[in-house]
């Protein structure tokens, strides 16, 4: 968490600009006091919103029973996308777009035959911040 303060070009005469910048999501008490004299109506409360969906931070999870690394030819294999924030916090709202690629390695590695096919799957949105790939 970070804060700062300053009077800024775009603060009226008298004012301050004011940031503060939380890592955890939810409601918080944010006191805010002007030469140690709490401003009327401090402490306020404040909800704290998840930050845009960063993709390394999400998670992806197969359904249908299977470990990573265990689908199946043939056999139906499902994964969900979990939208997470750069601090790890879920992001619930929904509204993110996210893009998958399924990638099939045929032969052993080092073979002179072996190859990748990929193709482009759908993500499907579901409630609370989660994506499905169809």
């Amino acid at each position: 968490a970070g804060a700062g303060a300053g009077a800024g070009a775009d603060a009226p005469v008298g004012a301050a600009v004011v940031s503060y910048r939380p890592a955890a999501v939810g409601f918080i008490s944010l006191e805010v006091a002007v030469r140690g004299a709490p401003v009327d109506g401090s402490p306020f409360t404040v909800y704290v919103a998840p930050a845009e969906a960063d993709a390394p931070t999400c998670t992806v999870e197969l359904t249908g029973g299977l470990a990573a690394g265990e689908a199946i030819e043939g056999e139906p294999c499902g994964a969900r996308v979990v939208s997470m924030d750069v601090f790890g916090n879920r992001r619930t709202a929904g509204g993110d777009e996210f893009t998958a690629r399924l990638v099939c390695w045929y032969g052993a590695a080092g073979d002179d035959d072996a190859h990748a096919e990929e193709a482009e799957l759908p993500v499907v949105e579901l409630p609370g911040g989660e994506y499905e790939l169809a």
